[in-house]
């Protein structure tokens, strides 16, 4: 859609501008009969205002060159010998006559002849004009444009005095020499061009100096002949515009230019110089992130480092583990490699120690010289790069290079550690996956169904292996036991334990289904087995259903909610954790609750992930909430209320992470 828009109002503004190129035609066509001087300001606003049209429609064109100068010359140069062409064929077409002290046009149709050539000449200056300013204002601040708009104004102040008062003889010379000045001063500074390779260079040179050349050829009678009056009689403006602005500006800023390639053509090959060692540098970082085989990046690295600071030979020294290595030795033997080590073992126990200031050593061994460059990551010495070669030192530059292939060595081997850890990550990441599923397959994959009760659960991990449980045990004669248990701590260990206790309580609860004894038993089971580190909380119930009553026992856990007639109370029963302390003492400690269930009584089960969620700014969720949560939705069926009760602590929770296993199971007395 805006492609189509932007195309719409590119047709416009052609159309606008051969309007204006049309009602030029027509008042040149009246002046001819009438020569008033109105009608010369008319033309010359409408030129101008031609003219800024046409610079507009050609400005997707000149985008293209506003990183690109190189060829922006090259396509001024082309246009330039366009219109020394155009005046050239259009010199000898247009007829001149004189009247009076004025040259007007012969007839009517050197008239329109002069539109065409001024039409054409307009949207070729155009295109010009346009490239012209992408070249002027690259890799330029603010400081260009103010020059630009400087010139441009004095021009018009100029102009405008020119045609209002009579100047003396000698002052619009003077003031056109000024003008001079203001285009040496804004074409003084040509940054982009240092950054050229020789081959720009040279391209540069050839297409300032045709610039040139073509410019002064327009100022020439030779080329432009009878045309030039034709421009002239068409719009004074736009022939003063053209020949005493635009010309005289290129003419002057492509001679900077050339003089300024010429200056900087020796300093060519330098700095492509230095653009290959930092395309190798490059290269290199590209190697540092897809590094898996620190061996073998390593050996290429040193062989790089080697010929870009023109060694005889290098090797690098790390030490990974916590015996050193050598890796990428390259043009000398290992006794002699290892003779110099052993020589300048002072310097690496220094380095190993506080960095030097400079963050190199050169030393001398036998006549040669050696550069010592560690490598550094996170503040931490990994190793030595060590370079070698005749007597001839290292120069700045090349200690420079050898630092910076050391600080990517050293990224190098960060990264393959980085990777490799990363791997393990991801093996472990597997495991944690391998786990929760076993885990899921831990919970019960379906409730118990009854007409007296309606039993929803939900369980949600806080990582990817949790340490809450839920199960039932459905007896021969019909009646329920629920278990819902939090192992302290999380990950693989607290579902290890979370395996352990569906196992005892599948068994045990068919034995012993009375909340005590089945809790004695079950501490019995674990106390000698569990590790001292972990201990294990729970709330265990019994339903029996004949006669609508629940016996309920709590070990350590949070205690249950129940819901009786609109009123909620949290049942406080005392009791210890599981595997905490030997069983005699922890019998001691758990009673039984016994209560008479009702219809539409309600009792939630739930482990401490709820009451500790945390929101944003670090307050807990807490009990009073979560009796706001259980009583607002009392009255729905047991799922609605999980789900409310969930959804509550997630929105209270808001961005922040779940810190702890959530799980919340609901019982709903029917009958």
């Amino acid at each position: 859609m805006k492609d189509k828009n932007s195309n719409t109002f590119s047709l416009g503004q052609i159309l606008l501008a051969l309007g204006f190129a049309f009602v030029l035609l027509v008042i040149t066509l009246i002046k001819k009969t009438f020569p008033f001087p109105a009608f010369d300001v008319v033309s010359d606003v409408l030129s101008l205002t031609l003219l800024i049209t046409l610079i507009l429609i050609v400005q997707p064109f000149a985008q293209k060159f506003e990183k690109n100068p190189v060829d922006g010359i090259k396509f001024i140069s082309i246009f330039l010998f366009a219109l020394v062409g155009i005046s050239f064929a259009f010199k000898n077409l247009i007829g001149i006559q004189k009247v009076g002290e004025f040259t007007t046009l012969a007839t009517y149709v050197d008239v329109i002849s002069a539109n065409i050539y001024n039409l054409i000449y307009a949207f070729l200056l155009s295109i010009v004009f346009s490239i012209f300013l992408k070249i002027l204002f690259h890799e330029r601040g603010r400081e260009a444009k103010v020059k630009f708009i400087i010139t441009f104004s004095y021009f018009a102040i100029f102009e405008l005095s020119r045609r209002i008062f009579e100047l003396p003889n000698l002052l619009p010379q003077l003031l056109g020499g000024f003008q001079i000045i203001l285009f040496m001063w804004i074409s003084f500074r040509i940054p982009w061009v240092i950054s050229l390779s020789k081959k720009d260079k040279y391209k540069v040179l050839l297409f300032s100096f045709l610039s040139i050349l073509f410019s002064f050829l327009l100022q020439s009678p030779f080329v432009t002949g009878n045309a030039a009056e034709g421009m002239r009689y068409y719009s004074d403006l736009f022939f003063s515009f053209t020949h005493f602005y635009f010309q005289p500006f290129l003419i002057i800023y492509f001679f900077f230019v050339f003089g300024s390639v010429v200056f900087h053509l020796p300093t060519g090959e330098i700095y492509e110089r230095r653009v290959t060692e930092l395309s190798t540098l490059q290269n290199i970082g590209k190697l540092v992130a897809r590094v898996f085989d620190v061996k073998e990046f390593s050996e290429m690295s040193v062989k790089i480092a080697m010929e870009i600071t023109n060694s005889k030979s290098a090797w690098v020294e790390m030490k990974l583990s916590n015996s050193a290595q050598i890796y990428g030795r390259y043009g000398i033997e290992e006794s002699e490699m290892l003779k110099i080590m052993e020589q300048i073992l002072h310097v690496k126990e220094k380095f190993e120690g506080v960095h030097f200031k400079e963050g190199y050593h050169i030393d001398n061994f036998e006549g040669k010289i050696i550069l010592i460059a560690p490598l550094v990551a996170h503040d931490k010495t990994l190793g030595l790069l060590y370079l070698m070669r005749d007597d001839k030192n290292y120069n700045q530059d090349e200690i420079n290079l050898a630092l910076a292939f050391a600080d990517q060595i050293a990224i190098g081997v960060e990264n393959s550690r980085l990777i490799q850890e990363s791997i393990e990550k991801e093996r472990l990441a597997r495991e944690f996956e391998l786990a929760r599923q076993m885990q899921k397959k831990l919970l019960p994959k379906s409730l118990p169904i009854s007409e007296k009760f309606e039993i929803s659960a939900l369980s949600v991990p806080a990582f990817e292996v949790g340490g809450d449980y839920y199960d039932f045990v459905i007896h021969e004669d019909g009646n329920i036991s629920l278990i819902i248990a939090d192992v302290s701590g999380k990950g693989v260990s607290a579902a290890f334990y979370m395996a352990e206790i569906k196992g005892v309580f599948q068994s045990l609860a068919k034995i012993y289904p009375k909340p005590v004894d089945f809790l004695a038993k079950m501490n019995d089971t674990i106390f000698e087995h569990i590790d001292k580190k972990f201990f294990i909380t729970l709330v265990y119930a019994y339903f029996d259903l004949k006669r609508n009553l629940v016996y309920i026992a709590r070990a350590g856990h949070l205690p249950p909610v129940l819901v009786k007639r609109g009123t909620l109370k949290f049942l406080k029963l005392p009791g210890a954790g599981v595997g905490l302390m030997p069983t005699h003492s922890f019998r001691k400690l758990i009673k039984t609750f016994k209560l008479k269930l009702e219809e539409n009584d309600l009792l939630v089960f739930y482990s401490d992930g709820i009451i500790e969620a945390l929101n944003e700014e670090n307050e807990e969720f807490g009990y009073e909430r979560f009796e706001r949560a259980i009583i607002s939705a009392s009255n729905k069926c047991s799922s609605e209320i999980v789900r409310a009760i969930y959804n509550e602590v997630m929105s209270y929770q808001g961005e922040m992470q779940q810190v702890d296993d959530i799980t919340i199971v609901v019982v709903k007395w029917k009958k």
